[in-house]
């Protein structure tokens, strides 16, 4: 709670302007953490102030001359990363107004092999950035990152990194917005919109994912990932594993976050999914068809018995616990 307060006066200070000299923007050595080799945006205000002129409709031209010097982009480099920003119709000024921009043209350009680094610290130093950007600058932030998402082929390692953080920021700051409704309102919009595209993303990778050597490298990515990653805590068989790291992944990935301290409730969690899955088979089965698929029925009942076993073992070491709290 202390933390969010802390937060909510910085916040409020730069937004009263405060500093003297106006909003300090955060360049791209600070996003990074490292010597960007992507220029500076240059007059930016100029810029934006003009495109606003003309309501929000870009003015390619004049966006390319203010972050693109011909001193510093070849040609192709200059195409790739125009287009991209083009491909995009809600493109406005706003969405421009900060050198997040430059941040994002650098990953555009770079090797994916380096992205996990630049977004890891980018998000480090977002969370840090109460002390040097303001809540428009982030908003712009949270926009840029919802045209990376639609438009290009994110790596799913780093499109797990991007989910998990996005909605720890969301968790973090619930409670600005009984404090600063109509302000955080507008933050929290475009953050759910970005947090929306990344799940979605998400699930379609997942549901690319193939038995066999494909479902063995996804598990072993999130092993790598560490605290990024999606542990199931039952042994499940390759068939259940993948609608199971579909569950997690999803919006309910808040609650996993939650729960993966607990490895047996977590178990409980799964199987009853699982049974849900199971129950839901045997309710589409035609009952002209039950003769036919007899051994499968029972098969099925036999796996919902085990699962309920497991749910009962559960709640039965919860008594037993209770039993011996009270016993003290």
């Amino acid at each position: 709670m202390k933390l969010t307060y802390c937060y909510v006066l910085i916040q409020s200070m730069i937004q009263s302007g405060i500093y003297t000299h106006g909003f300090h923007i955060a360049s791209v050595d600070t996003w990074t953490g490292h010597k960007s080799s992507i220029p500076r945006l240059q007059k930016i205000f100029d810029f934006e102030a003009k495109s606003r002129h003309g309501g929000d409709k870009i003015d390619w031209d004049m966006f390319s001359t203010h972050i693109n010097p011909s001193t510093e982009f070849n040609q192709s480099q200059s195409d790739e990363f125009i287009n991209f920003w083009k491909k995009e119709k809600r493109s406005n000024a706003r969405m421009f107004q900060t050198e997040a921009i430059c941040y994002m043209n650098e990953l555009i350009l770079s090797e994916q092999e380096t992205w996990e680094e630049k977004i890891t610290r980018i998000f480090e130093n977002i969370k840090l950035g109460v002390l040097y950007t303001s809540l428009s600058e982030q908003i712009a932030f949270f926009q840029i990152l919802w045209q990376l998402l639609a438009l290009k082929n994110v790596p799913f390692k780093i499109l797990q990194i991007i989910h998990h953080e996005l909605i720890k920021m969301e968790e973090m700051t619930t409670d600005l917005i009984d404090v600063f409704p109509d302000k955080y309102a507008k933050w929290r919009d475009p953050l759910l919109k970005t947090i929306d595209m990344s799940e979605q993303r998400y699930k379609e990778c997942i549901e690319e994912v193939e038995h066999g050597k494909d479902l063995i490298d996804f598990v072993t990515i999130q092993k790598g990932l560490g605290k990024y990653g999606i542990k199931l805590a039952g042994d499940w068989s390759p068939k259940d594993q993948k609608p199971l790291f579909k569950l997690w992944i999803s919006d309910r990935m808040k609650f996993y976050v939650a729960v993966k301290e607990n490895p047996p409730l977590q178990l409980v969690l799964e199987t009853q999914f699982m049974q849900t899955e199971l129950i839901e088979v045997l309710k589409a089965i035609n009952p002209i068809d039950l003769e036919v698929k007899k051994a499968f029925v029972a098969w099925c009942c036999l796996t919902l018995r085990e699962q309920l076993d497991t749910v009962m073992d559960y709640l039965n070491s919860l008594d037993e616990d209770r039993q011996a709290l009270f016993s003290l």
